[in-house]
């Protein structure tokens, strides 16, 4: 087929033929080529393929006899080198798992010592309280005077509770 009708027929300007013909000559060039590729491979008969095929394993297996022992000096050596990085890897992973403990016992300390801190300051709020009621109150104003300490005493055991479990929370 001459490349002008190659031409003619891949851009699609059909005009010396008819668009079946045209397609029938395009499936035989791509059937041309699919043969040039497959023609690549070598028809061999069975006594090449069992050459081919023990020339192969002889290959694999001087490249496996090739390989150094496990006495090879360089063998040692990585060998020993992977157990150097193992081993600082272990101690790295300890220091850290250390670390994250004792962060961990340094925050659960200082939110007990908010809490407790939180409960002295309402205690002493309570009292405060209580000790305003108390003067200004008076003699007859006792009972109303020990209602309110109760009162403030209860609310700051509760502020404390809350404190608490909102330190707890943290």
């Amino acid at each position: 087929m001459t490349p002008d009708l190659m031409a003619t027929l891949t851009c699609g300007a059909i005009t010396r033929i008819g668009v079946c013909h045209a397609h029938s000559i395009l499936v035989i060039l791509r059937f041309r080529r699919y043969q040039a590729r497959m023609s690549a491979h070598k028809h061999d008969d069975f006594a090449n393929r069992l050459t081919t095929a023990a020339n192969a394993k002889k290959a694999l297996l001087e490249r496996f006899r090739s390989r150094p022992g496990p006495d090879d000096p360089e063998v040692i050596a990585r060998r020993e080198e992977r157990l150097a990085v193992a081993a600082a890897r272990e101690i790295r992973m300890a220091e850290q798992r250390a670390a994250r403990q004792a962060a961990a016992a340094r925050e659960a300390a200082e939110r007990a010592a908010l809490a407790a801190e939180a409960e002295a300051r309402a205690k002493a709020e309570a009292a405060r309280l209580a000790e305003e009621a108390e003067r200004a109150m008076g003699v007859e104003a006792d009972k109303k005077a020990r209602a309110l300490a109760l009162a403030a005493e209860q609310k700051a055991l509760r502020d404390a509770r809350y404190a608490a479990r909102k330190a707890r929370r943290r």
